[in-house]
């Protein structure tokens, strides 16, 4: 049930005491609720003193029915143990893709995947070779965070971005050739994994280290 909670927090900037609606729980029953989620506006606040604008982060989970997905995000790494094993005692997520992510920035990120009809642990391993060929390539570009996965459900755009520091930002189109190479080579492997539900770029890092 997607339930909005009023939290109480002050501006970065100036200072002063803010209300924002929150949601820590959110499914289809919110409208709109996937591309809200994919675009960031249901996190975004602007400071009503400074004018300040920014997206709050928070632990939440984002259930999709339209595509069978299940996403819990959990900021600190201590707990995501507690989240790992509630969920093999649990039988009610039994035939849903479920994730555990670190911050909304991935909730958007594998929500993209999911809608696009990608295998976000295959992108994963994507974007893991696409940043050791960037960095190749543009050696001078220092990287400020991980690779991002974006596309367009409009036009079926898919891109890889990568940050940098000074807010620089290059965008690689994905290849959807190779895409489907690596899908081919190691989505067996993958399922034959043992049950998990974190897949992120560290994963993606031993899994690709193994497969050498």
């Amino acid at each position: 049930m997607a339930a909005p909670e009023k939290i109480h927090f002050l501006c970065p900037q100036c200072v002063e005491a803010i209300d924002v609606m929150v949601y820590r729980s959110i499914d289809n029953q919110l409208p709109d609720a996937v591309n809200q989620v994919i675009s960031g506006a249901l996190f975004k606040y602007q400071c009503p003193h400074c004018g300040r604008r920014d997206r709050l982060e928070y632990d939440l989970s984002f259930y999709d029915a339209e595509n069978n997905v299940w996403i819990q995000v959990v900021h600190s790494a201590g707990q995501i143990p507690d989240y790992v094993r509630a969920l093999n005692m649990s039988s009610s997520h039994i035939g849903l893709r479920v994730r555990i992510v670190h911050d909304i920035h991935e909730l958007r990120e594998k929500l993209m995947a999911f809608v696009m009809g990608r295998d976000d642990r295959v992108l994963e391993i994507y974007k893991h070779i696409a940043k050791s060929q960037f960095q190749s390539q543009y050696p001078d570009f220092v990287l400020s965070r991980e690779p991002f996965y974006a596309g367009s459900i409009e036009t079926g755009d898919e891109v890889i971005t990568f940050h940098g520091n000074g807010g620089k930002i290059q965008l690689i189109r994905l290849d959807e050739a190779y895409y489907r190479l690596l899908s081919n080579e190691f989505s067996s492997r993958i399922g034959a994994e043992p049950k998990r539900y974190v897949y992120d770029s560290d994963w993606a890092a031993d899994f690709a280290a193994g497969a050498k």
